[in-house]
């Protein structure tokens, strides 16, 4: 994660003039870094990835939209 450089200009703002879309951008954003996180941690235990696992990671590598949009 040490390369990873989210696009904070979006955020600059106080988060009570936040839009929509600014919302769900963030959430976005805060979801795939827990999600990176969690599967940091679960390879560096050494516990086997599921296919689940696996997929969830090659959609996050794809940049897919986990919202369906």
């Amino acid at each position: 994660m040490k390369n990873f450089k989210p696009d904070v200009i979006k955020f600059k703002k106080p988060e009570s003039e936040w839009t929509e879309e600014e919302h769900t951008e963030y959430t976005k954003w805060v979801l795939k870094l827990s999600m990176a996180h969690r599967f940091k941690q679960q390879i560096q235990e050494n516990k086997p990835l599921t296919n689940r696992d696996k997929r969830i990671i090659e959609r996050f590598r794809s940049g897919a939209d986990f919202f369906g949009e």
